[in-house]
């Protein structure tokens, strides 16, 4: 089985592919992923940071972020960059089945499943 991303969205009114940081070389936003099985229409919610090196050195030397889930870039802000990146790495996630894919994929981002018990 393999995953797929569906779609990256802002929490806020403005939409992914519009927002442009402040600071293109200190930035640090969460996009929420829906990331579902390959060519099915349904998926599931993972929050991602996305952020740069500067902002995430700084946070974390202060102590204001404990998580070390990511996706970390080097160079300026690029929204096509940030896309294919994330693109690239739900699609090498491959698994028996769909808990076993969703495993794979926390290991950058927050699954909404993620703290459930069964």
């Amino acid at each position: 089985m393999k995953a797929e991303l569906k779609s990256l969205d802002l929490s806020s009114s403005t939409a992914f592919e519009d927002y442009r940081p402040e600071n293109a070389l200190n930035f640090g936003i969460y996009v929420t992923a829906t990331i579902g099985p390959l060519c099915e229409t349904c998926g599931d919610l993972f929050q991602i940071l996305v952020c740069s090196r500067i902002w995430f050195n700084h946070r974390t030397a202060d102590g204001l972020l404990l998580d070390c889930r990511r996706f970390e870039f080097d160079g300026p802000y690029s929204y096509s960059t940030v896309v294919q990146k994330i693109k690239d790495f739900v699609a090498d996630c491959e698994g028996g089945s769909w808990d076993e894919l969703a495993k794979q994929l926390s290991i950058k981002t927050h699954w909404e499943f993620e703290s459930y018990r069964m």
